[in-house]
């Protein structure tokens, strides 16, 4: 069944039959017996791959993220990412950990990186999230439900799920990369809009992309002129427009705590 599916959308993709790098990868995974699937939705354990940290504040609970080191654009997107490729005014930011504080530059709400330094003390804030640790990653199928009562129950039984499969893991978070993690959607998406919740419910952090993710997923395949893409949706005519005046929805990762 995953390779028939796999095939299939690749081969939608491609307009025609065959197997394309992202979904010869994806079935790599399914091989792997690596994902656990739950009313369609797709959990994996795996590693965090993102060289950021997140840290949350023992009392408040607020989970804010840091990159250990990288170089950013002007605007706070991280720097050769699609239409961020100009020098003047890049930055770039190292995490300085103590034995009392960590000290760096945090993204913002808005998944853009502050260009100053913040200093968070560790009497006051715990990491939960570091490269290289455990965490379930979720995977969102094509089409998904989004509205925030369906995934809430998704999520809880499939951490409930996963974790019986993986008992010697101590996660503690839940991590997505996605297009539709990006708040340059919520720009035209209604603020009641399940993309936008679904967003916000992660601590964001940016990483390099070429900000095309969106054709795989919501365009049919073969359009090479942004004047002919379909204007169904609300989210088909905002994307639309977002690219006509030369711009890219962006892939971010994302993480929240269980």
């Amino acid at each position: 069944e995953a390779f028939g599916n796999c095939f299939d959308k690749a081969s939608e993709l491609m307009a025609r039959c065959g197997l394309n790098r992202m979904y010869f990868n994806w079935l790599c995974i399914y091989l792997g017996a690596a994902l656990i699937t739950v009313s369609g939705y797709n959990f994996e354990m795996k590693k965090n791959p993102v060289n950021g940290i997140f840290l949350k504040n023992k009392k408040s609970g607020e989970i804010v993220s840091l990159y250990i080191k990288q170089k950013f654009h002007k605007s706070g997107n991280v720097f050769m990412s699609a239409g961020f490729s100009d020098e003047e005014g890049s930055f770039e930011v190292e995490l300085i950990e103590t034995e009392e504080e960590y000290i760096g530059c945090p993204i913002g709400k808005n998944g853009l990186c502050e260009n100053t330094s913040k200093t968070y003390k560790k009497a006051e804030w715990e990491k939960i999230l570091s490269p290289g640790d455990y965490a379930i990653s979720f995977h969102i199928p094509k089409n998904a439900d989004l509205s925030p009562g369906n995934l809430d129950k998704i999520f809880a039984d499939g951490i409930e799920k996963i974790k019986s499969y993986y008992k010697d893991k101590n996660v503690r978070c839940i991590i997505c990369g996605s297009w539709l993690l990006s708040p340059e959607l919520w720009e035209f998406l209604p603020e009641k809009s399940n993309i936008v919740a679904f967003g916000k419910r992660f601590t964001l952090i940016p990483v390099k992309c070429g900000g095309r993710d969106v054709f795989s997923f919501v365009f049919p395949p073969g359009i090479k002129d942004y004047n002919d893409l379909p204007e169904n949706t609300s989210l088909e005519r905002g994307l639309k427009k977002h690219y006509l005046e030369g711009k890219f929805i962006h892939e971010f990762y994302g993480a929240f705590e269980i």
